[in-house]
């Protein structure tokens, strides 16, 4: 699953540094914990438009 960082933070359990707007992959319980503290957001990837076809 994936989150945005919504500030930047220090991982206790990975020991990786994570920068503002930087996207992660954590589990969902994870991101519910970050997300509690305001660290992280869950993320929704940007739909695609669709593409007209043409003759």
């Amino acid at each position: 699953m994936k989150a945005k960082v919504l500030k930047g933070y220090s991982d206790r359990i990975t020991k990786k540094w994570y920068n503002k707007d930087e996207i992660v992959d954590f589990d969902e319980k994870r991101i519910k914990e970050l997300s509690d503290k305001g660290i992280v957001e869950e993320y929704k990837e940007p739909r695609k438009p669709k593409q007209e076809i043409s003759d």
